[in-house]
């Protein structure tokens, strides 16, 4: 849908202004766990776009399908909005966990 909506150019130049510089948006499309922290950290902070769309993005992020990847060893009541993904054999989550009663996270980290 970013595609179809913005255009791969686009997509690559913000990619850049956020400084994931080592991410390929199309082909190859690859990123690093550094630049995954970048777009997160952009997700989650209501000054890159607004209050109401950041909200609107980590809602989504947090009524996923799949609960069985990154939410699953942590307790019931923690809030996490993540992106799943996986090619082949290959899988990786990638999200954003809320202190218990916060709405914003307090600090992105990557591991």
């Amino acid at each position: 849908m970013l595609d179809r909506i913005l255009g791969e150019e686009e997509i690559e130049a913000e990619l850049h202004r956020i400084s994931a510089h080592s991410t390929s948006y199309w082909k190859p499309n690859t990123t690093t766990p550094n630049d995954v922290l970048l777009v997160l950290e952009a997700i989650a902070d209501p000054s890159y776009t607004s209050p109401d769309l950041s909200a609107e993005m980590l809602d989504i992020m947090t009524g996923t399908s799949f609960e069985d990847r990154l939410p699953q060893p942590l307790p019931e009541r923690a809030r996490v909005a993540y992106k799943i993904g996986s090619y082949e054999n290959t899988f990786s989550d990638a999200g954003i966990v809320f202190p218990e009663g916060q709405a914003a996270p307090t600090r992105c980290t990557t591991s």
